[in-house]
């Protein structure tokens, strides 16, 4: 049972519905929808109130509370309230919102030149990245890491199944006695000849692995990544020095988030050359 009491608002009158047949999986639950209507204006409001069985009531949004006042669907739509969390998690895209209102703030202009102006600071920020010899200072160990990691992942295949290859690194530096005839005829059995000095170097290899993914476990553990952050620190201290009249801190948050090297137009360029050839 439902107990209404009688509404005065403009004439309005005040009409409660139950329905609990919105839910047919939770027994328990019930529909509660609450709406104003006045002979001149139509409907007023409307709520939708869903009582759980634990005694939950929940607050469902309806068409009119949307007309009325729309849920941002971009950060440019976001109030300073609604941004600063996202801005707190480092997402790029808010630390962009901000930063374009602090020089609307700042200049005195609106959203459209305040873009403008972070497309300058944008492409001045990338273009710490872009000469070569730091370019390829900064990206170094990365670059290196993918490289060796590809590199002997395909080269292992190789020196265990492959026979040249094998035969090659034995003579150069195994020097094992070589199979008899017919010893190695097929893959497998080269590869039970190559295990016998293979299978130490790739279980060593393996083990080495295994305690360097721990280690980078415990340094994401401390949130401690030293050269990464001393690149991009370093980017963010130049970014400041250059654009004084903005907040440092704002500043600094955009260039930490801001990606670096493969999102340069110069990389995209040497990588757009290197696969057209």
């Amino acid at each position: 049972r439902l107990l209404v009491a009688p509404a005065r608002v403009a004439g309005a009158r005040l009409s409660v519905t139950c329905s609990s047949a919105s839910f047919p999986a939770s027994a328990g639950r019930c529909a509660v929808r609450t709406s104003t209507r006045s002979p001149a204006l139509g409907t007023v409001g409307s709520h939708v109130r869903m009582m759980c069985s634990g005694g939950l009531e929940l607050r469902l949004p309806t068409r009119f509370e949307l007309k009325v006042n729309p849920p941002p669907r971009a950060f440019c739509e976001m109030s300073d309230d609604q941004l600063m969390p996202y801005v707190a998690s480092g997402v790029q895209d808010a630390c962009c919102e901000q930063l374009i209102r602090e020089i609307m703030r700042v200049d005195r202009v609106e959203w459209d030149q305040a873009r403008a102006t972070l497309d300058v600071i944008e492409a001045d920020n990338k273009s710490f990245c872009t000469p070569f010899p730091f370019e390829l200072m900064a990206c170094a160990p990365f670059l290196m890491g993918i490289g060796l990691s590809v590199s002997a992942g395909i080269g292992s295949n190789f020196l265990v199944f492959h026979l040249q290859s094998a035969s090659w690194f034995n003579d150069h530096f195994v020097t094992a006695d070589a199979p008899n005839d017919g010893d190695v005829d097929t893959m497998l059995e080269v590869g039970s000849w190559t295990w016998g000095w293979m299978e130490p170097i790739l279980g060593q290899a393996s083990f080495f692995l295994l305690c360097l993914q721990f280690a980078r476990n415990q340094m994401i553990n401390l949130n401690w990544r030293p050269y990464t952050d001393a690149v991009k620190g370093l980017r963010a201290r130049r970014l400041i020095n250059k654009y004084k009249q903005y907040h440092p801190l704002i500043l600094e948050r955009y260039s930490v988030t801001d990606e670096w090297y493969f999102s340069s137009h110069l990389s995209k360029k040497y990588f757009s050359k290197a696969f057209s050839k």
